[in-house]
């Protein structure tokens, strides 16, 4: 790790513990890994920020073969990275909905209510 190097902290919510869990192709695992080995080497610059409320970011990675996107979200205060969703791209509408509603409930009630 260089001086220019920030230990992140990347923590993986519930939601996408039990996506993980009913994953039966090894490439779609395969890139879960690399999304978060990409946001360990990249932090911020990793991810495409999509929307931003206070101190907090929803940000993706995307892939398109498989057409699939791991969603996070980026506390920029203490740069700690919740990797909470991999879904196909067919339901990013849905989704973004969905996280937005979860970032109101974490500026509420706190970030332990996440996903």
């Amino acid at each position: 790790m260089n001086s220019h190097t920030k230990r992140r902290s990347i923590v993986l919510l519930p939601s996408l513990e039990r996506t993980i869990e009913r994953i039966n192709d090894k490439k779609q695992l395969e890139l879960i890994l690399k999304a978060k080995e990409k946001i360990e080497r990249m932090g911020r610059d990793a991810l495409k920020i999509l929307y931003v409320r206070k101190n907090y970011a929803i940000g993706e990675i995307k892939y398109k073969s498989p057409p699939y996107r791991l969603y996070v979200i980026y506390d920029q205060n203490d740069e700690t990275f919740y990797l909470a969703l991999w879904v196909h791209k067919k339901l990013q509408e849905k989704i973004m909905q969905k996280m937005k509603k979860e970032l109101e409930d974490v500026l509420i009630y706190g970030v332990e209510h996440l996903l």
